[in-house]
């Protein structure tokens, strides 16, 4: 879904400092990044106060100091990794500048809404590590409040995200509010198949599904327009999806 665990973690730097003693006293950010790393390297379930305070290498009181439970360490996490989801669409974002026609602009965008849509369904091994710790968080989002409202907060921004490229790659698209809800979803799906089967959901495979999801996103523009094609569709977007992908 988004970048590899270590650039996820590396969004939330520690700050470490020596004391007047000349040990080490390490910051609540280096924390954050030892519950994820943990999460990263052996699931959520992993993630205890005593594994946590190894891996940051602070005592369990310094953890404890910062998080008084579980469930304040998950939280803390999750709105870390939200955090970098958020940076890294940022990113994409930011390559958009003004161009000079319609139609470049709308190409411009078709290219980082793809790159975004890639991202999103985990195309890349990088991204598939990363969906892993992420699908860890929004499985227990169903049982714990503070994580289900950060996933609520990070999909509704998603969505507004991807609705605003749609617009712009199609400026003719009928609703692309409604386009980018069920892509959203389309690659959600594409992405937690990425991490739970990934022998069957190839890159190669979830690359030929985001393609053909964004075609449909064109279509869908072209037939509001009563044209037969979309200025800004995939080039690649027709490849079928077989058992060979």
């Amino acid at each position: 879904m988004v970048r590899c665990a270590i650039r996820l973690y590396s969004r939330c730097v520690s700050t470490v400092t020596a004391d007047r003693e000349g040990s080490m006293s390490t910051s609540r950010d280096h924390i954050v990044e030892a519950i994820v790393t943990v999460i990263a390297a052996g699931g959520i379930e992993k993630a205890t106060v005593r594994t946590v305070a190894s891996q940051a290498g602070v005592s369990i009181g310094a953890v404890q100091h910062h998080f008084p439970s579980k469930a304040a360490m998950l939280t803390a996490a999750m709105a870390a990794t939200s955090d970098a989801v958020t940076a890294d669409i940022e990113d994409y974002l930011s390559t958009l500048e003004p161009a000079g026609t319609p139609a470049e602009a709308a190409g411009q965008a078709a290219s980082v809404l793809r790159h975004l849509s890639f991202m999103l369904c985990s195309i890349s091994e990088d991204d598939l590590a990363a969906a892993g710790i992420w699908l860890d968080f929004v499985a227990l989002s169903r049982v714990t409040p503070s994580l289900a409202q950060i996933h609520t907060r990070t999909w509704t921004q998603l969505r507004k995200q991807m609705s605003e490229l749609i617009a712009a790659a199609h400026p003719q698209h009928p609703d692309p509010e409604a386009a980018a809800g069920w892509a959203l979803a389309t690659f959600d799906g594409i992405a937690i198949s990425r991490a739970t089967e990934p022998q069957f959901m190839t890159g190669t495979r979830a690359a030929a599904l985001a393609e053909r999801t964004l075609a449909a996103i064109a279509a869908e523009a072209a037939g509001a327009t009563g044209t037969g094609t979309s200025g800004a569709e995939p080039t690649t977007a027709s490849a079928p999806v077989t058992g060979t992908v």
